[in-house]
């Protein structure tokens, strides 16, 4: 099985993430735990991303998130990457990209069947 390639995040992506996570922090029920050399966001109980710290995912440049659920797939069956250079309009896209992730991480909570108490 392939390994995952994790190089050293640089400085600049760093501060990037820095942003990213202050402003994704703030969304309701959110909450960053340290994984990896990176920053894991979760959803309540669900992972819905994770950014640089000291690591990062593919590229010293990328974040990574769970993509959308596509027809006969799950949350959490497929990572994907994102590259950002150091433009607003890729900061804008990586927050886009991190919304929609933050959306499919909701949907499927609420998709979890409710446990019935035992009598």
């Amino acid at each position: 099985e392939k390994r995952i390639r994790m190089p050293p995040a640089d400085d600049a992506m760093r501060r990037v993430a820095a942003l990213l996570s202050t402003e994704v922090q703030r969304w309701p029920k959110v909450t960053a735990k340290p994984m990896f050399g990176m920053l894991a966001l979760y959803r309540g109980k669900k992972i819905f991303a994770a950014l640089p710290g000291t690591r990062a995912i593919g590229t010293p440049r990328s974040i990574a998130y769970k993509a959308q659920p596509t027809k006969g797939t799950k949350l959490g069956k497929a990572w994907e990457t994102l590259e950002i250079g150091d433009g607003q309009a890729d900061l804008r896209t990586a927050l886009a990209v991190l919304e929609a992730a933050f959306e499919a991480a909701g949907a499927a909570e609420s998709r979890k069947p409710k446990r019935r108490p035992i009598k």
